[in-house]
């Protein structure tokens, strides 16, 4: 895996911001907004309603009546594109009605030509339960763009310009790692970050020699991923532990005082939930500040 010779500057001509209008959501969309402001990019967002959470009889037992779903979606996205309008965003508004949330938000970004996918999620037991439908574990394993999410422990406050100081790149050495650690040194370059390289070796060897091998040999392969003009911009750290991937990611991320981290994401052929937790979900669901998946096959 050998990284390319010159990080190119990020171009994020249009975000595109799924919501459901809680207060996730509204993180992301005003973290989405300064992201727009900081890249004079065009800005959509995006409400699905699920068709599936649904009744037309309000008799009925089971679901939400539709009118009333509709109803509440239209006076969201007013208040939403008014609070952006009036900070001087030019804003798109889009409202579908789909039974497979996920779908519908992945093929909005492909058919908007969108170059990242913001969403937002209150989930605090796995993916199962994010917001913007229920469906974000569908969107980060199908969407062909970056996806920042907020999960449901993000601390952190947003200012008036966006920053992102220091950023946590973990991945574990697929061979398509030198693109998405592209990626996230795009997003580096762009603020001057501190990036912190991690990998994380499940078990080590009992054997001493064989682990320090291990060891060494990942290290060479993160190396591997950062273009020597990078030092000239950025400032590197490279990490090499062994254990609980999640775990280790998050720890890094909190003694770092990270503003982003950024991990790879495995396409999957199904949007059906599945029901273990991968590495990803479980970052997802603690992380104290934003988190960028990056998928491919």
């Amino acid at each position: 895996m050998q990284a390319t010779e010159t990080i190119t500057e990020i171009q994020l001509k249009h975000i595109l911001v799924a919501t459901d209008f809680k207060s996730e959501a509204e993180a992301a969309t005003q973290f989405a907004s300064l992201m727009v402001k900081h890249f004079s990019s065009k800005l959509t967002v995006a409400h699905v309603l699920d068709l599936s959470l649904a009744t037309r009889n309000e008799n009925a037992v089971p679901g939400w009546p539709l009118d009333q779903m509709r109803h509440d979606s239209a006076a969201n996205m007013e208040r939403t594109l008014n609070q952006l309008t009036n900070h001087g965003f030019e804003v798109n508004g889009l409202q579908i009605e789909s039974h497979n949330p996920a779908a519908s938000i992945v093929k909005l970004a492909e058919t908007n030509e969108a170059d990242l996918l913001v969403i937002g999620t209150s989930a605090r037991h796995g993916l199962s339960k994010f917001m913007v439908g229920s469906c974000a574990e569908g969107i980060i394993h199908h969407a062909k763009c970056p996806v920042l999410t907020f999960g449901p422990k993000v601390k952190q406050s947003f200012t008036k310009e966006l920053e992102i100081k220091k950023v946590v790149f973990a991945t574990d050495l697929p061979h398509d790692a030198k693109e998405k650690a592209a990626m996230a040194l795009a997003f580096a370059k762009d603020s001057l970050a501190k990036v912190y390289m991690c990998h994380i070796i499940e078990a080590l060897p009992a054997d001493s020699f064989a682990a320090t091998d291990l060891r060494t040999e990942s290290e060479l392969e993160l190396l591997k991923l950062v273009p020597p003009s990078t030092y000239d911009w950025c400032s590197m750290d490279y990490v090499i532990v062994s254990g609980d991937a999640g775990e280790h990611i998050l720890a890094l991320a909190k003694e770092a005082g990270a503003d982003l981290i950024v991990l790879g994401a495995r396409r999957t052929s199904s949007y059906l939930t599945r029901m273990g937790k991968s590495v990803v979900e479980h970052v997802l669901a603690h992380a104290e500040c934003p988190v960028m998946t990056i998928c491919t096959d």
